[in-house]
């Protein structure tokens, strides 16, 4: 007796507890299904077509599948049913599938249909009495049509508690031709509704640079959760959500994540069978910055969110290998603070020691990647800033290894640059037994490679350049020789830029803020260029030419003094009190130039300018060579000027040769005339 009640009990329980449809993939060897129970399939008489399997599956190698219709004549209705057993629906029921079809133009007359029929109003395979509960077309069944997507469509609650049968119905009205498409069914089931977390119930806690912890608050029905992790800016696909992460608990912990980034979460109830509620998120969350350790990150006090502050006091930061023997790297990749005020210093070595010191920063020239060389393997940093401006400060990467066979030079510095020469300086590398150098123009940010040609070689950790091009930026490289096979990799750069020519005949003759800065406040400079040969003259060629109008002038005399005939323009004084015409001022773009006349082939040039303003100046080439045979007429003059006509005179030198030009020619012009 015992064992009939047990029986009777596990028979109600399976019905009250087990009744919705399994997950029915239609995998078996038979269609329709006829295990656990039978499925049909039938129509409403009209057509030929019925359900049949096809070998594109969401899941496995098989789906139920109707084809389109053959001939029909215009305006009659097919309908294909394919029915499940009864099913016993529980509370809160959805019937769940997942569907696409095959041809990508939407197809007229084409209805797709999940229908319900109570088991007391009849048969299984009648098409009477199988009520709508929702309705797809063409356009909205599934987006792309090629991708199976899966359907929900819920239960109405006055069907609970009792059995029914439910059916996907294709229906199509014909056009008088084959047509309609192609409907693609695969896992349906027949679940109660599964409950997932509510967004507003999502945290992530414990937040380090490499990991976090999610949690939800739990839901009734769940027996477990997935989680799917991404990236912030990654766009979530419910149909391929990634990565997934399955767990029985409300709380899941996230690791392998990156430091200072961001990065969303997305959770949902696995209730079994297959049966999950839609993905609940976005959490939106941001790791932290890794600490100044091998694998971290080092940054200014503001970090990645903003400035550094005013005043810091140069407390240093030391980053050692944690392994013996390794040397650390810091790789920067930004660097901005007030140039040559803010000021980052670099030491090779586990303090800021004297002698150890690589390079002090500051602006936007980048340090690059530093690897320590010193025995410890460790870098020291010390950051000073003053009371007034501040900037986005530096952010860089730390990696830590065990050094290179030949380890490529640091601390590079330059002294002594003139126009053609300069001294490039860097630590020594102590199984080193030479070096090679290379520069290049700056403007070329491509560092150089492997199979560079270097245009230096050095055995020592000193060399003297020469035939340096003038007036150019130049990057300067140096890479280390420990054997015939074994160099190591480039330095970093260190930049300068060579001086102009002096002002001698090849030369040029530049303001004294040379060519990469403004000319000095209260200047009164006078500069004499003669030529080489006795007979040359100088011409100096203006190519820009930018100063203060009416207050800083250029002075042009044709001699070797300033006691020389002056080469005048039409302006006044300047306003400094005591100044004389004839200067030149402000900004002229044309290039112009200027010809010694005088026997001894020389110009002098004086430069006068106010104590406050100052501007770009100027910069030009000077040429030298023999007189002319004609010598040109110079100090033109205007005078008794009407409305329509003017005397103009000048002075004529003796030519080379002694003679005197006895004729001349004119031309007059409006004026500005090029």
């Amino acid at each position: 007796m015992k064992k009939i009640i047990f029986l009777i009990l596990a028979l109600v329980f399976s019905i009250s507890s087990h009744a919705q449809l399994a997950n029915e993939s239609f995998e078996a060897a038979t269609f329709p299904p006829t295990t656990p129970a039978a499925w049909a399939t039938f129509d409403n008489g009209v057509g030929i077509r019925n359900w049949a399997t096809f070998t594109i599956a969401n899941s496995g190698i098989k789906a139920a599948y109707m084809n389109q219709q053959a001939v029909m004549p215009a305006g009659s209705i097919s309908r294909d049913y394919l029915a499940t057993p009864a099913i016993n629906v529980p509370i809160n029921a959805q019937i769940k599938f997942f569907t696409r079809t095959t041809l990508s133009t939407p197809q007229v007359g084409t209805k797709y249909t999940v229908r319900i029929k109570p088991q007391t109003s009849g048969a299984q395979n009648d098409p009477v009495g199988y009520a709508i509960l929702q309705e797809w077309d063409d356009t909205n069944l599934a987006t792309p049509y090629n991708v199976y997507q899966e359907k929900v469509v819920a239960i109405p609650a006055l069907y609970s508690g009792t059995q029914v049968f439910v059916a996907f119905v294709y229906e199509y009205t014909s056009t008088g031709v084959v047509g309609g498409n192609r409907w693609l069914v695969d896992d349906a089931k027949v679940v109660a509704n599964c409950v997932g977390p509510t967004s507003t119930t999502l945290t992530a806690g414990g937040i380090t640079n490499t990991q976090a912890t999610f949690g939800w608050t739990a839901v009734p029905g769940a027996v477990g959760y997935q989680v799917a992790n991404l990236l912030g800016s990654a766009t979530f696909d419910p149909l391929n959500p990634g990565t997934v992460g399955n767990i029985t608990t409300n709380s899941y912990l996230q690791t392998g994540l990156t430091g200072v980034t961001a990065y969303q979460y997305f959770v949902r109830s696995d209730c079994g069978g297959g049966n999950f509620n839609p993905w609940v998120g976005p959490f939106n969350y941001s790791t932290t910055i890794a600490p100044p350790v091998c694998g971290g990150n080092f940054y200014d006090s503001g970090t990645n969110t903003a400035n550094y502050s005013n005043s810091e006091n140069g407390i240093p930061v030391t980053i050692c290998p944690t392994v013996l023997g390794q040397q650390v790297t810091v790789n920067f990749s930004a660097f901005n603070t007030e140039a040559g005020a803010d000021l980052l210093k670099i030491y090779d070595y586990n303090s800021p020691t004297a002698g150890s010191l690589i390079g002090t920063y500051s602006g936007t020239t980048s340090p690059g990647s530093i690897t320590a060389t010193n025995s410890t393997g460790c870098l020291t940093f010390v950051f000073t800033s003053n009371a007034t401006v501040t900037a986005s400060g530096w952010a860089s990467t730390i990696t830590c290894a065990l050094p290179p066979s030949c380890q490529k030079p640091i601390a590079l510095q330059t002294s002594a640059v003139l126009s053609t020469t300069a001294t490039l300086t860097w630590g020594a590398i102590a199984n080193a037994t030479s070096y090679e150098i290379f520069y290049q123009n700056c403007s070329i940010t491509t560092p150089p490679s492997i199979t560079s040609t270097p245009q230096l070689t050095s055995t020592t950790n000193s060399v003297n350049m020469s035939f340096l091009p003038a007036n150019t930026c130049l990057n300067f490289y140096v890479r280390s020789v420990c054997t015939t096979t074994d160099s190591s990799v480039w330095s970093n750069p260190i930049s300068a830029t060579t001086q102009s020519l002096p002002p001698v005949c090849g030369g040029n003759f530049v303001d004294n803020g040379g060519t990469t800065a403004n000319y000095t406040d209260g200047a009164n400079i006078t500069t004499t260029i003669c030529p080489d040969n006795v007979g040359d003259l100088v011409t100096v060629t203006f190519n820009s030419f930018d100063t203060e109008a009416n207050w800083d002038g250029l002075y042009v005399y044709d001699g070797n003094s300033i006691t020389a005939p002056q080469i005048s323009s039409t302006n006044g004084p300047t306003n400094i009190a005591g100044s004389l015409p004839g200067s030149y001022w402000g900004v002229i773009t044309t290039p112009f130039s200027f010809t010694s006349s005088n026997a001894d082939g020389c110009l002098t040039f004086r430069f006068i300018c106010d104590p406050s303003v100052n501007r770009a100046g100027w910069n030009s080439t000077v040429n030298c060579a023999p007189a002319p045979i004609c010598t040109q007429p110079n100090n033109l003059t205007t005078s008794s000027i009407t409305s329509n006509a003017a005397t103009i005179g000048w002075s004529q030198l003796p030519n080379p040769n002694n003679t005197t030009a006895s004729a001349w020619e004119y031309v007059v012009l409006p004026s500005p005339s090029a």
